[in-house]
This record gives structure tokens, sequence and C-alpha cells, in this order.
């Protein structure tokens, strides 16, 4: 019984993994620009999720000159494209691949610019009394109260 059950749950594996294999797929492709449509938008990032509950599918990122391509995007199911790059608004959008259609050009991407100014920084830093490096100790003179008269 044994012989006959191992090569049957054998052969029902094989034939699970190579459907997996043969389902079909699809893409998703364009090209980002920024507003005046003359930069390209390099090094930006492209996620894909399933519009139900946002699991992400995949990701990839934009070349030098702004192209992309997500392939092995799942067919008759809806997904939701969002682009995000420094400096730049995040661009959404949803869409369903089929299986007569699976492939989806995105025409040129604009990104939107979205710079805050900053009313002001200001960076404030305090050196430690003491620092130990190896066979050195550093003293920090300011940090210790002496009397004016004092001598070291």
């Amino acid at each position: 019984m044994r012989r006959i059950i191992y090569p049957l749950v054998l052969v029902l594996l094989l034939l699970t993994g190579l459907h997996e294999t043969f389902a079909q797929k699809g893409q998703i492709s364009g090209t980002l620009t920024d507003s005046s449509g003359k930069q390209p938008v390099a090094y930006a990032t492209i996620t894909v999720f399933t519009a139900q509950d946002t699991s992400i599918v995949t990701y990839r990122m934009s070349d030098e000159a702004g192209k992309f391509k997500v392939p092995g995007l799942p067919v008759n199911k809806p997904l939701r494209a969002v682009i995000t790059a420094t400096g730049f608004d995040v661009w959404r959008q949803e869409f369903t691949l089929t299986a007569e259609n699976n492939q989806l050009e995105v025409p040129a991407i604009k990104m939107i610019p979205n710079i805050q100014e900053l009313e002001e920084v200001l960076v404030v830093s305090e050196r430690p009394p003491v620092v130990v490096r190896k066979d050195t100790i550093e003293f920090n003179a300011s940090a210790f109260k002496t009397l004016p008269t004092a001598l070291v």
C-alpha cells in the first residue's frame, strides 16, 4: 500500500507545481518624468499591492531613464500600483490584468514635486566630559567647574 501512496503523492505535488509554473502572469510598465516632462525620475519605487487587503505583491525601482517594468503580476485580481520618489507626491492607480490583456503600459507619468520649506533648523551638540580611546583618556575641561583662580 505504501508503495502506491508515495508515488501518487509525488505525482500530485509535481502537477501542482507545474500548474503554478504555467499560470499566466502579467506586467505593468511605463516611464516617470518630472512635472515638466523633461527630466526622468530615477530610482523611484514602484510597489504593487492587492486592492482588497493591501498586501504587497512585488516591487521594483525605475532606472536612470525613469523607465520601469514590474513583471510577475497575477491576472484577474484587482491590484493597486503606488509610486513613490523623494521630493515628489505619491502616485496611485488601481487596475486589473486579464488573461487577454495581461500587460498594462502606463502613459508617461508626470510626478508632481512635493517641496516643503522648513522655517529653521537648529542643531545642538554636546561633547561628553570624558572620552576613553584605547590607551588615551581625554577630558573636556569646559565640562568641569573650577574656580577662576585655580591652577591646573
